[in-house]
């Protein structure tokens, strides 16, 4: 059986790089791994426009960190951004994560309180977890591979604004479908006293069918198609790390 060329030049590259990896711990050497991979196919995503050859690979792998430059007793070279990651997080990410809580704990008093006031100290606490995320990804970009927790400051940088979307996107699908199911529903007049009243039930029962079946799942698929759109490109400008 003829072993692909492609994958082969892939394999041996990460072969050499986990050589280098060696005294690293298992769970960041093999994220390590999975996101070295990860990169060189994305770039030969970008690179060929059909499907790749073994020029390209080649042209991809050269372009790459050397392996050596992942050993953890050496210096990398400035050029790259590559290096093996320390498990520290940056401080922003906490206080964004913090902020997160906060707005959670606000909102909980708020449901309970009913003070307008909190409103504004939710989103305000929202916003800024947001901000500090931002941050994060920005030092993460700048500390040269150092600094880990990629996955969780996108998490923390994405939370409100996609919350705060996906909130009016929600209402705008509820609109839609009770005006789709008023369209399609005749409400029967119903007799009282001298007057006629109308139920609305059916309606109601239709709209929230509607709202179910589809508003919800193509808010879910367009949510998951953005998240890995906006993870890919964070993932391609940060440094390898968890």
């Amino acid at each position: 059986m003829t072993k692909d060329p492609i994958k082969c030049s892939i394999r041996r590259y990460l072969d050499e790089v986990a050589l280098y990896l060696d005294l690293v711990p298992l769970d960041q050497r093999t994220q390590v791994l999975k996101d070295l991979e990860a990169h060189i196919y994305d770039a030969l995503n970008e690179r060929a426009s059909v499907t790749p050859v073994l020029d390209d690979v080649k042209a991809v792998i050269a372009s790459m960190p050397a392996p050596s430059s992942f050993s953890p007793g050496s210096e990398p070279p400035e050029e790259t951004r590559w290096t093996s990651p320390t498990g520290k997080l940056p401080i922003e990410t906490w206080i964004g994560f913090a902020l997160i809580l906060l707005a959670v704990a606000l909102q909980l008093v708020h449901s309970r309180s009913g003070l307008f006031i909190l409103t504004y100290l939710v989103l305000a606490a929202g916003l800024l977890s947001s901000f500090f995320g931002m941050l994060a990804l920005i030092h993460l970009r700048t500390a040269g591979g150092r600094l880990t927790g990629r996955r969780f400051t996108f998490a923390v940088a994405l939370c409100c604004p996609l919350l705060i979307v996906n909130a009016f996107i929600y209402y705008l699908f509820l609109a839609a479908s009770y005006i789709i199911a008023e369209a399609i529903v005749v409400r029967a007049p119903i007799p009282v006293g001298g007057g006629a009243s109308y139920n609305d039930g059916p309606i109601l029962m239709l709209a929230g069918k509607i709202l179910f079946f589809i508003g919800l799942p193509l808010l879910l698929v367009t949510n998951t198609l953005f998240i890995r759109k906006v993870w890919g490109m964070v993932r391609r400008a940060l440094p390898v790390s968890r």
